[in-house]
């Protein structure tokens, strides 16, 4: 009996990420939407919320958080609403959400609920928005990658080396058939595929100040 429920659950879990949105379509209508170049856009995402198993390729996960630090996959939208309204009761305001790990306390003001943003689909299209912003403001994808992270130089520039990585993997990634010819040339050096112990089973997200 005991085997027959950890397979059940095991299913179940399956069965819930099966069910779950792909951040990486909703990025590329983002992307062609709002005018932002969709391989960035799918590498940002990859390195916001990206897990995968085993033999398995990175995947953005939509139902991910990082309070204080700390990353948290969960298996379900209803898991992770739960414990996101239950950490800002607390009076927590400063955690990240969603597929584009959007952060509470600055841009929750631009949505309506924090259910909506932890919507994959509104999570996905204000971060193409936001991007093209910065991308306005700044005149390069370079500097508007940094800034989607931080304005603080050290920081930002470490961002922009983790998602040059996760644009070095999509290139090599058999799923990238699917996005070629959506967008132009990027003007962000390529990278060499370099180990990131975050894509790791069970590894934790990346923690702030990193």
């Amino acid at each position: 009996m005991k085997g027959a429920f950890f397979a059940f659950a095991a299913w179940l879990s399956a069965a819930a990420a099966f069910a779950a949105p792909s951040c990486e379509s909703l990025a590329v209508e983002a992307a062609q939407k709002h005018g932002v170049p969709v391989e960035l856009l799918i590498a940002i995402a990859h390195t916001e919320s990206g897990r995968r198993g085993r033999d398995q390729p990175v995947r953005a996960w939509p139902w991910t958080s990082n309070i204080e630090g700390q990353g948290r996959y969960y298996d379900t939208q209803e898991a992770a609403l739960q414990h996101l309204e239950e950490v800002r009761d607390s009076g927590v305001t400063s955690f990240d959400v969603g597929c584009m790990q959007l952060n509470y306390r600055w841009h929750q003001m631009h949505f309506k609920t924090l259910s909506d943003m932890l919507d994959p689909a509104r999570n996905v299209a204000y971060a193409a928005r936001y991007l093209r912003e910065l991308w306005v403001e700044t005149g390069n994808w370079e500097t508007a990658t940094r800034y989607y992270h931080s304005r603080n130089l050290s920081l930002g520039h470490g961002y922009l080396d983790r998602v040059r990585a996760a644009m070095a993997r999509l290139e090599t990634s058999p799923k990238l058939a699917a996005y070629e010819g959506t967008t132009p040339e990027l003007p962000i050096a390529r990278a060499r595929t370099l180990h990131d112990r975050r894509f790791e089973p069970g590894a934790p997200l990346v923690v702030l100040g990193e």
